[in-house]
């Protein structure tokens, strides 16, 4: 079977702005489309920085060796897979490239500059450096919204200037949800866009949870309810972006709880292991644990049920590695009952009243389990306010508060 072999250069942005070559990314790709022969190099003349980091602490640790990785054919290391499009952003490439199927080299060759993170993927073949984007400027959102936009990708490819804007704006974001990296005189922004087919007003539901994460103590980024034309969306602060333009490293706890011999991601995890996780690599392990206890409890109390690896992440801004702000976080549009992640060796999240053995699990006393699960109920009473806050009418407050599984009284 014929097999093509490709290396890719690993660029990043350094906080101060600065884009230096990282490392070298080999694979080989077989006809079939498998891939195999995984090798990761670091240059040494990134080895040899002050302020050199590991893209990866436990999988890709500063070194001058050639690091291997063994594969079952379909999956990459997670600090190369965080650097890629997940489901909207490979939807909109195959729209573009007009292809049904992408395999992993079409991927790589197909990432585009704007993207969440500090890393950047090029073919070896070019050894230019690239510029990072800054996404879409906030005066040309209007016309991607004029242009009859729904959140979908079913507009006629003859509307270059739409595919020409999603390709430029999200092509390289991870999620499934329309969103969007623009950037205005206020900095660089995520927008995520309702779509026409949600069951409630999903902008203001994770606004609204977001202000719920902030009330109860935890990081969470600055965010607003925007308008473009009359496409409401949700605008969050990037918290990947330095104060100088620059870029922070994020490295997904799905990625450190990769499958190490086959890169395939968890079938299953749990708190407990971002807990270890956490507690081996975080710089404040105490502070870590107790915002992940919180978002856990949270989770549970509006049924965030989406509460999957990719939407926990460590931050590395320089000085070592924290937890993440908190993101992704709103009641779940369908009815699953069991959370992605476990505690406790169970799919659902204890009540606030019964968490005490959860924070135990996590390595959290009784009196600080009982203080965050107090500031969790505090800041949950006022979810239906924040929901009324962002705009959302009684209907609306009703039918997010049902997914939520909260109580539907109107103040």
């Amino acid at each position: 079977m014929t097999s093509k072999k490709e290396s890719f250069y690993l660029w990043r942005c350094l906080p101060n702005g600065e884009v230096i070559k990282v490392g070298l990314f080999a694979l080989e790709q077989f006809q079939n489309g498998k891939i195999d022969k995984l090798q990761f190099q670091y240059t040494k003349e990134y080895i040899k920085r002050n302020d050199a980091i590991s893209l990866d602490p436990l999988n890709a640790p500063l070194t001058d060796e050639l690091l291997h990785y063994e594969t079952n054919g379909h999956y990459l290391p997670g600090f190369i897979d965080d650097c890629l499009p997940d489901d909207w952003g490979r939807r909109v490439i195959a729209l573009i490239l007009s292809i049904k199927y992408l395999n992993t080299l079409t991927i790589l060759n197909n990432v585009n500059n704007t993207l969440i993170g500090d890393i950047l993927i090029t073919s070896s073949s070019c050894n230019n450096k690239p510029i990072f984007s800054k996404g879409i400027n906030i005066n040309n959102i209007n016309k991607l919204v004029k242009s009859g936009w729904n959140g979908h990708l079913d507009l006629s490819m003859e509307n270059f200037q739409y595919f020409s804007m999603l390709k430029t704006g999200s092509s390289g974001v991870g999620g499934a949800r329309p969103k969007l990296l623009v950037s205005d005189n206020e900095g660089e922004w995520i927008y995520k866009f309702n779509r026409s087919n949600d069951i409630f007003d999903v902008a203001i539901a994770e606004w609204a949870s977001l202000q719920v994460s902030k009330k109860a103590g935890f990081i969470t980024p600055d965010c607003f309810i925007a308008t473009i034309g009359e496409r409401k969306c949700l605008k969050i602060k990037r918290f990947d972006v330095s104060p100088n333009g620059g870029r922070y490293h994020l490295l997904t706890l799905n990625s450190l709880l990769k499958n190490r011999y086959t890169q395939e991601d968890p079938f299953s995890a749990s708190y407990e292991d971002i807990g270890k996780i956490i507690r081996k690599y975080c710089i404040n392990p105490n502070r870590d644990i107790h915002q992940l206890f919180g978002q856990l409890l949270l989770n549970g109390q509006i049924a965030n049920t989406d509460d999957h690896l990719r939407n926990f992440s460590l931050i590395n801004r320089g000085k070592g590695w924290e937890l993440s702000p908190v993101y992704d976080i709103l009641p779940s549009q369908d009815n699953d009952s069991f959370h992605q992640i476990t505690i406790l060796k169970k799919p659902y999240i204890p009540s606030l009243e019964d968490a005490e053995d959860a924070g135990k699990a996590l390595g959290i006393n009784k009196a600080d389990s009982f203080k965050i699960a107090t500031n969790v109920k505090a800041a949950i009473s006022k979810f239906h306010y924040f929901l009324k806050k962002g705009g959302a009418s009684d209907d609306e407050c009703k039918k997010i508060l049902i997914r939520a599984r909260l109580p539907c009284t109107i103040i």
